[in-house]
């Protein structure tokens, strides 16, 4: 008589039971990993980006503009839909107004959305497209403020503050995520 080799099918079952009990227990922990690493990659895209706008200001000579892609003008709080949402997108230019050798905006850079679930927006100081975050040539801010990131499913201090001051100083810290943005 030969041996069969192989699995019964309440074996099968119970591997197919166990799978989905794991997979069952992972999801929102899974959810909650991607949603704080989303909002961590925003901070650091966006702290990034003024780091070298302000660079290329004084590398320059020149102002350098951060325009956010959402036409939406005004603040809000970081658990609001209101006001403008940096998460869209921005793009950093010389306006042509701010250089005398160009009759035309120069692109520096451009970022496009970081996703629905990434909302970031001013929160202290309006900075939106009719007030945008300008770097003098010196370093110095013409706008100054303050912009809150976070992310839908975000838990614990894994949203951020990226503060502008006048001196054109850009200053970045963990706060909590919003408790509204904890049940999306």
């Amino acid at each position: 008589m030969k041996k069969h080799y192989g699995f019964t099918l309440i074996e099968l079952m119970v591997v197919v039971a166990i799978i989905g009990i794991m997979v069952t227990a992972g999801t929102p922990v899974m959810r909650t990993y991607f949603s704080n690493s989303a909002s961590n990659s925003a901070q650091k895209q966006l702290f990034i980006n003024l780091m070298q706008a302000r660079n290329q200001a004084i590398t320059r000579q020149v102002a350098v503009t951060i325009k956010p892609n959402d036409s939406k003008i005004g603040g809000g709080s970081l658990a609001e839909e209101k006001g403008v949402n940096w998460g869209a997108g921005w793009r950093t230019f010389i306006d042509a107004s701010d250089n005398p050798n160009s009759a035309t905006d120069i692109l520096l850079s451009q970022q496009g959305s970081l996703g629905d679930n990434v909302k970031i927006h001013s929160t202290s100081g309006t900075l939106d497209s009719v007030t945008p975050i300008i770097f003098e040539a010196n370093g110095a801010a013409r706008n100054s403020g303050t912009l809150s990131i976070g992310t839908y499913g975000c838990i614990g201090q894994h949203a951020h503050t990226i503060q502008i001051n006048a001196t054109g100083q850009t200053i970045s810290s963990k706060i909590d995520c919003p408790t509204e943005f904890m049940d999306k």
